[in-house]
């Protein structure tokens, strides 16, 4: 997304930085990093992201909520 077109959803997210980098999977954050990243990282951020149970990380999620609660 282009930060200065979308400056509440950028203050939303707390971007103070252009580039940040950000991947998201089903309603989930699971990657923020400021600045470029190379694109051999990137391609194995995506490829981890792809493997991951989201299912699983949506229990520990909700886990560790009612433990906080």
């Amino acid at each position: 997304m282009n930060a200065d077109e979308q400056q509440e959803l950028a203050a939303a997210f707390d971007i103070r930085s252009v580039p940040t980098a950000m991947l998201f999977r089903v309603n989930v954050i699971l990657f923020q990093q400021m600045g470029a990243l190379p694109a051999q990282a990137l391609e194995q951020l995506v490829a981890e992201a792809k493997a991951l149970d989201t299912a699983k990380v949506h229990t520990e999620i909700a886990a560790r909520r009612e433990a906080d609660a």
